[in-house]
């Protein structure tokens, strides 16, 4: 199957793969670009080409595909019949016409046939001869007249004539006769320079005796016969040997023969499947290597991985510098080179869950437990996931795991309390976070965590005392000022809510939660335009907070701008159809327009 040259090609290739074990990334280039010289060698088959074509229906039974394929052979003229052929892909047949260069070609036949199928369509496809059923036998496109191959034609410097032909049977008598000739009018002479001269050019000896008697006439001619007739014989061996190589080369470039293509397309298989087998084997030396480090890692605990509520530990992607999508990519390229490393696993989660696609970060830390059963950061994670799905039962019975993995960890002692806040179990809520800021003292996101709960609870002033704390741990820390300025309104410290309010969006100002707040205390402190000011900036950031739109219709309504009011409560009831108060305030600014 393989010639000599790609034969030693090959051999040399893995010998030096033999000699390059050790530096397995240029011995993994060096092969692939070996690999490309050697099946460089063109296969010959019509099959190898891409070409544009026509496909005028797509059906389940062969059947069908006759039917249609015979419909088009009549209504087609003989130049569009040209690669008419119906192949089987899979388990349907398709009725296919025409080998075109470009799709330029293809408009013409395509609006022709498409007029009688409408389902026609013009595609890039190769011409696999394994899938033709049937093709137009007729002359196609582009092709010479089909000749059949010549066993007679030669060209004449490469041929001796054959004594077989009458032409050149003619030609030896012609020979023989003017040597006869030549000998007959020099027989006066003891030894004919002619004839000397002839034997010379022969290479055979001059007789010895008189040349001029008859029998020496008669040997001298029978002699040039036998040697023309030697001559000929031997020359016509020649042209029969290399017509027949001739021949057996045409043959295999035929377009019709079948031979020489399944020997090309064997030998570019075979190349294929060996220099995949070469590649393989060294990436997987490569991953079983870097496989073998990373379990020695975490094993003597030298890589923990993160969780979206530790905001101090290191992560092996910085997920906080990429965006959503970015993060996923760089987790999945890290995870093809450590396939059996939980903690990739628990990465890529990560980068899910902060790009809001929870299904999928569920389904990476259930990989990263299957492959560690004892991580702990993974059941947390885990139970932040599914509570974002609203999945509390499994969230709860995540949480739990992890905590019983490290009862000592605070921030899964936050993160079931705030399951259970959302679940309405507040008491067991409070005593959990407690639980936390028992094991850290300084731990703000606790505090914050527990103002929110009594907030929900009604206990302001617990809440707001939880809050302070949290700002003073934190300073920097926007959602705990910006929950601080919501318990100040509720609790009617309005001043004290603005200022703690604009901290919140000077340190985010992207916040728009923080805005629409802000807005509110303003109104209670009359300060209207500053108030509208703030709702703009809210929905600006967020068009779809219904709740903005709603306070920014009660501002307008304030300062007198009854349409401006009517069409941003509106667009709170388009947001949110249900949104009972944002109904009422529209029906009262509308009564009001109206009297």
């Amino acid at each position: 199957m393989f010639n000599n040259k790609q034969w030693g090609l090959t051999t040399g290739l893995i010998n030096m793969v033999n000699y390059m074990q050790n530096i397995r990334v240029l011995s993994a280039a060096f092969i692939c670009i070996m690999m490309t010289c050697i099946l460089s060698i063109p296969v010959r088959s019509l099959s190898a080409e891409l070409i544009h074509t026509i496909q005028a229906g797509s059906h389940s039974s062969e059947k069908d595909s006759q039917i249609q394929y015979e419909a088009l052979e009549r209504g087609l003229s003989e130049k569009d019949r040209s690669y008419l052929r119906i192949e089987k892909i899979g388990k349907y047949y398709a009725v296919r016409i025409g080998k075109f260069k470009n799709s330029e070609e293809v408009k013409d036949l395509m609006q022709t046939i498409k007029s009688e199928f409408p389902k026609t369509l013009s595609m890039t496809a190769y011409i696999k001869d394994a899938r033709v059923v049937r093709m137009y036998e007729g002359k196609h496109n582009g092709e010479p007249d089909a000749a059949p191959v010549s066993h007679s034609k030669v060209p004449a410097k490469d041929v001796v004539p054959e004594p077989s032909d009458t032409a050149e049977f003619t030609a030896v008598q012609r020979t023989i006769e003017k040597k006869e000739k030549e000998i007959s009018s020099s027989s006066s002479e003891q030894k004919s320079p002619d004839v000397s001269e002839a034997s010379e050019k022969t290479g055979d000896a001059a007789p010895a005796r008189d040349a001029g008697s008859g029998p020496v006439r008669a040997l001298e001619a029978t002699g040039v016969q036998k040697r023309m007739d030697r001559e000929v014989s031997s020359g016509s061996s020649k042209r029969i040997q290399k017509r027949r190589t001739v021949t057996e080369t045409s043959d295999t470039m035929l377009p019709g023969n079948t031979d020489g293509r399944q020997k090309n397309r064997g030998l570019f298989v075979v190349g294929i499947v060996l220099a995949l087998f070469v590649i393989l084997s060294l990436v997987w030396r490569a991953l079983k290597s870097k496989g073998k480090e990373i379990n020695n890692a975490e094993e003597h605990g030298e890589r923990e991985a993160d969780s979206p509520v530790d905001q101090n530990q290191q992560e092996p992607v910085n997920v906080d510098a990429l965006s959503p999508p970015m993060t996923i990519n760089a987790c999945k390229e890290i995870l093809k080179k450590t396939p059996g490393s939980a903690a990739s696993h628990n990465d890529l989660g990560n980068a899910y869950s902060r790009a809001g696609m929870y299904k999928y970060a569920i389904e990476a830390y259930s990989q990263a437990i299957k492959l560690k059963s004892n991580y702990a950061e993974a059941y947390n994670n885990l139970g932040i996931a599914c509570r974002n799905l609203v999945m509390f039962k499994d969230a709860v019975k995540a949480n739990k795991k992890a905590i019983k993995l490290k009862p000592d960890c605070a921030e899964f002692w936050v993160n079931i309390g705030i399951t259970y806040s959302q679940t309405g179990m507040h008491t067991e809520a409070v005593d959990s976070i407690k639980k936390a800021i028992g094991l850290n003292l300084e731990y703000a996101e606790a505090y914050n965590s527990l103002g929110t709960v009594y907030a929900k609870m009604g206990v302001n002033k617990e809440s707001v005392l939880a809050f302070e704390r949290a700002v003073r741990l934190k300073p920097d820390y926007a959602e705990a000022c910006s929950n601080l300025g919501t318990a100040y309104i509720t609790s009617g410290m309005n001043k004290d809510a603005i200022h703690a309010l604009e901290k919140a969006v000077h340190l985010k100002p992207d916040y728009a939660e923080a805005h629409d707040k802000l807005g509110i205390a303003y109104i209670r402190l009359g300060m209207i335009e500053d108030a509208i000011e703030a709702h703009k900036q809210a929905v600006k950031i967020k068009p779809r907070y219904a709740e903005a739109h709603n306070n920014l219709g009660l501002a307008y309504s304030k300062s007198g701008m009854k349409g401006s009011a009517v069409e941003a409560l509106k667009q709170a009831i388009r947001l949110k159809p249900n949104y009972s108060d944002a109904r009422n305030n529209l029906e009262r600014v509308q009564h009001e327009s109206i009297a």
